[in-house]
C-alpha cells in the first residue's frame, strides 16, 4: 500500500479511500499566462508518480487537474484588479481567450515530453464560473462570508481550524502578503472570494454583487466538488500553494461541506535554481523549451527530480541536468546493448519477483523513487539473464516513467541527410569505410549522430552535452571558485561585465573600452551565459584583439553571485565594475588609477550619490565630484587587494538595484572614502534590464533589496557624510 507524508498530520500515513479501490486526486494546475518552469513541473511529476504507483497497485484513479485561465490572482496583484492572463494578452497582442489557449497547449506539450500522464479531466475555471457563485453565496448564507461594495470576503474568524494546515494559526497570522491594504475587509487575513470588476476590465461576469472575477482560491473548491464530490482522496500541490491557498481552500471547503474534504494533502518542495526558489521574478526559472533549445531530453529532468525525494529541495543547474542526461544516456546503452544479445533465458516474470518487490516497496515508501533509481542500476551490473533484466525494467518504468525501453528513437529528420544516410549504407556494405566514416562526420557536422546497433542504425539528434556549447565548462556558484592571490597582478586594470541577453549592449561597451584603453595593461572579464551563443561569438572574436577571459554560466545567477565570480577571478590591480549600457568616449582607466593611489579611498565611479537619512539618495547637485555615501554600478572602481579588508558583495542581493549601495557601505565601514570623479568620460545609455520589467516586477525586486540593505545599516548614521 502506498504511504505517503500528510502536511496536515506532518506524518507518513497509507493512502485511505473514500471509495474501495478507487482513488480520487486533485491537482492544483497551472495558471495558463505564461508558460511553466521546471519548478512548477517537479509538482506535477511528483502527482503523477503517485498516480502511477496507485495504478501499479492495481487501483483505480480519478484524477482532476484545473487550468486557471481567469481569477486566480497572485497575491501580489490581486488588490490591482488586474488578471495575469490579462496582463499578457495585452502584451502579446492576444485576447485572454486566445492566450490562456496557447499556453494550456504548450502545457500539454511539456507534461508529453516529460510522460506526464494525462489527467482524466482538466477543467478550466471560466467554465465553472457558475460553480464558484453558488459555493460563495452558500458560504454567505451560512454566515462565513460577508459582501462589501460588491467584493465578498471569506472571515477567517469564524473558522477555528484556520492555519492548522501551515501552522500560520489566526492569533499570529502572516501579515502583508499583499502589497495594498483592502480597507473593506473586517480583518487583513480574510481573503477574496468574488472581487468587484474596475471600470474597464476584460475578464468580468454578472453576479448579484455585480460584474466581478473570483479569488484565488474559490476555483480549486468548486471544481474539486464538481468532478470529485465533497470527500476524495488526495489534493496534490507544491510547498507554496500550503499557505495561503490551501488554507484558504480548507475554511472555505470545509464550512460548505460541514465536514472534512480532502484525506490526505502531499506538497512538494522547491526546486532551486542558484540556491533559492525557480521563479520568472528571480531571474533563474527554466521551461521545457529551454532544455530543448540545448538538445536536453526533457526525460533528463524526470530522471533528475527521481534522484530526490519529493519533500528535499533539488538545486538545479544545467551542470546537474547534463550530469543526469549522461546517466540517463548511460543507462538507456546498457539496456539497448542487453536488448541486442542472445539469450536462452525463458524465465518469466511474475509478481513474486524479488526486483519488483523489492522496488515496488521502495516505490510505495513515500515515493522512495531514489532507492528505485539505485536499484535500476544495481540490476543492470547483476548476473540475471538479459531477457529477465528487460522484463523487469519493464515493470519498474511502469512507475519511473522513464522510456527505458522505447521500441524506437523518433526523430525529425531533415531531408537532405536522407542521401547521406543512403551513401554511408552502401559504402558499409561495400566495406569502403573510410568514405563510410567520412560521412558519418558530415551527418555530425549537421547536429545529428548515427549509432550503429545489431538492429542497424540510428540516426538521432545530438544531446546538449555533445555539441559545442555542451562541452564547454561552467560553473553555477561563486563557491566553485578560489581566490586569485592578491599580490600577484597580472594587469593594471581589469574591466568586470556581465554578458545578458542584450549583445549589442555588451558589444558596444567592449568596443568602447578597445577603442579608448590605451596606455595601459587590461585584461575584459566577462560573465557570460553558456546558452547565448551570440554574445559567445563575438567574445570568441574580440579575444583576438584584447586579454579577454570568458567565465561560462549554466544560468542566469543572481546580480550578487554574479560579480563576486567576477571579483574573485579578476586579475588586475584595478577592478572596474562596468555595466553592459555603459559606453566609454575616452580613457576612464588612468583618471581613475589617479585617485585610487590615495590609500584612503575605497571606490571611485563616475556616478556619486548622498544621503542625509539612508532613505533618500540623491546625485551629485554641483557636479563637483568628491566625497560621496555611495557609487552607482554603471562604473564602480576599487583596488583589488581591498577586498581583503571589505571581503566580497553579499549575494543575498540577487537584483542589481541596491547592491552598489551595500557594497558602498562595506567599504565606508571600514574607514574608506568614497570618491566620484566628475566628468568622468563616459555616457549611459537605456539600461534594457530595468526597462524590460513591468512596474510591479521592478518595485517587488527593489524593495526587497533596499530592505536588505536598510537592515544592515540604518542603524549606522555616522558613517554618512552629512552626519560626521
Amino acid at each position: 500500500m502506498l504511504r505517503l507524508h500528510d502536511t496536515l498530520t506532518k506524518t507518513v500515513k497509507p493512502v485511505n479511500t473514500t471509495t474501495n479501490n478507487y482513488v480520487k486526486i486533485y491537482t492544483c494546475g497551472p495558471t495558463v499566462y505564461r508558460e511553466s518552469h521546471l519548478g512548477n513541473l517537479r509538482s506535477y511529476l511528483m502527482a503523477d508518480w503517485i498516480k502511477r504507483i496507485l495504478i501499479n497497485n492495481g487501483s483505480k484513479v480519478l484524477h482532476i487537474k484545473n487550468i486557471t485561465d481567469v481569477g486566480h490572482m497572485r497575491q501580489e496583484l490581486l488588490e490591482r484588479g488586474e488578471d495575469k492572463v490579462v496582463a499578457a494578452a495585452i502584451k502579446e497582442g492576444k485576447s485572454p481567450k486566445e492566450i490562456s489557449q496557447y499556453y494550456t497547449n504548450i502545457f500539454f506539450e511539456d507534461e508529453l515530453a516529460l510522460n506526464i500522464l494525462p489527467a482524466e479531466h482538466h477543467p478550466r475555471a471560466t467554465d465553472h464560473i457558475n460553480e464558484m457563485l453558488s459555493l460563495i453565496e452558500s458560504l454567505l448564507y451560512k454566515g462565513y462570508a460577508y459582501e462589501v461594495d460588491g467584493n465578498v470576503y471569506y472571515d477567517v474568524s469564524k473558522f477555528p481550524n484556520y492555519g492548522a494546515l501551515s501552522g500560520n494559526i489566526y492569533s499570529n497570522l502572516i501579515t502583508g502578503l499583499r502589497t495594498d491594504e483592502d480597507e473593506n475587509k473586517h480583518n487583513p487575513q480574510d481573503f477574496t472570494l468574488w472581487k468587484s470588476a474596475e471600470k474597464g476590465r476584460t475578464l468580468k461576469w454578472p453576479s448579484k454583487w455585480g460584474d466581478g472575477f473570483p479569488g484565488w482560491h474559490i476555483e480549486c473548491s468548486a471544481m474539486s466538488f464538481k468532478y470529485l464530490g465533497n470527500e476524495f482522496d488526495i489534493h496534490t500541490g507544491g510547498v507554496d500553494n500550503i499557505f495561503p491557498h490551501h488554507e484558504g481552500e480548507i475554511a472555505q471547503s470545509e464550512a460548505y461541506t460541514g465536514g472534512k474534504v480532502v484525506g490526505m494533502w502531499v506538497h512538494g518542495a522547491h526546486l532551486l535554481s542558484d540556491g533559492i526558489k525557480m521563479s520568472k521574478s528571480e531571474g533563474n526559472s527554466y521551461t521545457i523549451q529551454t532544455l530543448s533549445e540545448l538538445k536536453i531530453d526533457p526525460l533528463s529532468f524526470r530522471y533528475l527530480c527521481a534522484t530526490t525525494k519529493y519533500r528535499n529541495r533539488l538545486n538545479f543547474s544545467l551542470n546537474s541536468i547534463k550530469s543526469s542526461q549522461r546517466a540517463l544516456q548511460r543507462l538507456r546503452n546498457r539496456i539497448r546493448l542487453i536488448r541486442n544479445q542472445d539469450s536462452d533465458s525463458t524465465e518469466p516474470i511474475d509478481s513474486n519477483n524479488e526486483w519488483v518487490q523489492s522496488f515496488n516497496t521502495k516505490a510505495n515508501n513515500d515515493l522512495d523513487l531514489p532507492s528505485g533509481i539505485s536499484l535500476t542500476w544495481q540490476l543492470m551490473k547483476s548476473d540475471l539473464p538479459s531477457t529477465l533484466k528487460i522484463k523487469i525494467i519493464k515493470e519498474f518504468d511502469k512507475v519511473l516513467g522513464l522510456n527505458l525501453v522505447p521500441n524506437q528513437i523518433n526523430q525529425k529528420i531533415e531531408s537532405n541527410l536522407f542521401s547521406k544516410i543512403k551513401i554511408r549504407s552502401s559504402l558499409k556494405t561495400s566495406e569502403d569505410f573510410h568514405k563510410a566514416d567520412i560521412h558519418r562526420e558530415s551527418i555530425n557536422d549537421l547536429g545529428y549522430v548515427i549509432e550503429d546497433t545489431v538492429e542497424g542504425s540510428i540516426i538521432r539528434e545530438k544531446f546538449y552535452s555533445e555539441t559545442e556549447f555542451g562541452r564547454l565548462k561552467s560553473i553555477s556558484s561563486s563557491s566553485e571558485l578560489s581566490q586569485h592571490p592578491f599580490n600577484l597582478n597580472k594587469y593594471d586594470v581589469t574591466f568586470c561585465l556581465i554578458g545578458n541577453d542584450f549583445t549589442s549592449d555588451l558589444t558596444r561597451c567592449i568596443n568602447s573600452i578597445i577603442n579608448f584603453t590605451k596606455s595601459i595593461s587590461y585584461q575584459i572579464l566577462i560573465l557570460n551565459k553558456i546558452s547565448n551563443p551570440e554574445s559567445s561569438e563575438f567574445i570568441k572574436s574580440i579575444g583576438q584583439k584584447v586579454d579577454t577571459k570568458v567565465i561560462n554560466t549554466d544560468h542566469g545567477l543572481g546580480e550578487g553571485t554574479s560579480k563576486n565570480i567576477l571579483l574573485k577571478s579578476s586579475e588586475g590591480s584595478i577592478i572596474i565594475l562596468l555595466d553592459t549600457s555603459v559606453e566609454l568616449t575616452n580613457d576612464i582607466a588612468n583618471p581613475i588609477s589617479t585617485i585610487l593611489k590615495d590609500e584612503s579611498v575605497g571606490i571611485t565611479g563616475a556616478f556619486g550619490l548622498k544621503t542625509s537619512d539612508m532613505h533618500h539618495f540623491r546625485d551629485d547637485p554641483n557636479g563637483n565630484g568628491g566625497e560621496m555615501d555611495a557609487i552607482q554600478s554603471y562604473c564602480f572602481a576599487f583596488r583589488r587587494k581591498s577586498i581583503q579588508t571589505v571581503g566580497l558583495m553579499r549575494e543575498t542581493f540577487r537584483f542589481y538595484r541596491h547592491l552598489d549601495l551595500d557594497y558602498s557601505f562595506q567599504f565606508k565601514s571600514k574607514g574608506y572614502k568614497i570618491i566620484e570623479i566628475p566628468n568622468l568620460p563616459l555616457i549611459r545609455h537605456e539600461h534594457r534590464v530595468w526597462e524590460s520589467m513591468p512596474d510591479y516586477q521592478r518595485e517587488k525586486l527593489s524593495q526587497a533589496n533596499y530592505k536588505k540593505f536598510l537592515e544592515k545599516w540604518q542603524k549606522h548614521p555616522k558613517l554618512l557624510e552629512l552626519n560626521k
